[in-house]
C-alpha cells in the first residue's frame, strides 16, 4: 500500500513540475513513478516512464541519464528492432 501512496506523490509532483515548467524535476519525477511501478509489477509501464526520464535527463545533460539506460539495459538488452540501446553521451 505505501507504494501505491508513493506513486501517487510521484504522480502529483509530476503534474506540479510539468504545469511550472522544470524539466529537471519532470525527469526525477518520472523516475520516482517508474520506480513505483516497478515495484508494482508494472514492468513495461516503468520501462516506457524509465526511457522518458532518461530523454530529458539526456536533454539536460544530467548523469542521471546514464544511469538509467544502464538499468534498461539490464532489462531490455535491445531496442524493439534489435539494435543496443544507445547509451546517453
Amino acid at each position: 500500500m505505501r507504494t501505491a501512496e508513493a506513486l501517487s506523490h510521484h504522480r502529483n509532483a509530476l503534474a506540479l513540475a510539468r504545469e511550472i515548467s522544470e524539466p529537471l524535476q519532470e525527469a526525477k519525477s518520472l523516475d520516482g513513478v517508474a520506480h513505483c511501478l516497478d515495484e508494482m509489477g508494472e514492468h513495461h509501464d516503468a520501462s516506457t516512464t524509465w526511457r522518458q526520464a532518461m530523454a530529458l535527463f539526456t536533454t539536460l545533460h544530467h548523469p542521471e541519464a546514464a544511469r538509467i539506460a544502464d538499468r534498461l539495459r539490464l532489462r531490455e538488452p535491445t531496442t524493439a528492432n534489435g539494435q543496443p540501446l544507445p547509451r546517453p553521451s
